[in-house]
């Protein structure tokens, strides 16, 4: 988000972006969708993720907390590298 909104790429950003291909590897859609006009939009779950079902498996559980945790819109709540 920050750069989108500020134009700085920061270590935080890199993170964000991260987050952004787990979410679509772990969801199998792209994060973008086309939307009218020809431009593009955040596809409607992202970066929502399914409630995961009880027998998911706990390595699931640790990597969507991971992503959600990449994928915070605030920069200071992300993993450092």
């Amino acid at each position: 988000p920050e750069v989108t909104n500020h134009g700085r790429a920061t270590l935080a950003s890199d993170i964000y972006s991260l987050g952004v291909m787990m979410w679509s590897l772990f969801t199998g859609d792209d994060p973008w969708v086309c939307g009218e006009g020809g431009f593009f939009m955040p596809h409607p779950t992202f970066p929502a993720v399914a409630d995961l079902p009880a027998d998911t498996y706990p390595t699931h559980m640790a990597y969507v907390a991971l992503m959600n945790r990449c994928l915070s819109q605030e920069p200071s709540q992300r993993p450092t590298a």
